[in-house]
């Protein structure tokens, strides 16, 4: 008896497990999709704000540096002074 039923069985749990990939799994692929793709492009959107952060940071940075090394050097008229001929750094 069972031989005989056994592909009936097979059939109806192979139908149910299709059922439920195409009613629940592939719409929730489509969320998902949507979802990271969101969040892909905030990440992005965060990235750039951050770098460009940075970058501001570092250009006063440079900036406050020449400061520096003008009032370290005042007496340089010709401009080669200590920072200019060792690329910005400071020798001590």
């Amino acid at each position: 008896m069972v031989p005989r039923i056994l592909p009936y069985i097979n059939f109806v749990v192979a139908s149910a497990a299709l059922s439920f990939q195409v009613g629940v799994l592939f719409p929730w692929h489509h969320t998902i999709t949507e979802e990271f793709n969101e969040l892909k492009s905030q990440q992005a959107k965060q990235l750039a704000e951050y770098h460009a952060e940075k970058a501001s940071l570092i250009n006063a940075l440079h900036i406050k540096l020449d400061d520096v090394a003008k009032t370290i050097t005042p007496n340089a008229k010709d401009g080669s002074s200590e920072t200019s001929r060792t690329g910005g750094a400071l020798k001590f």
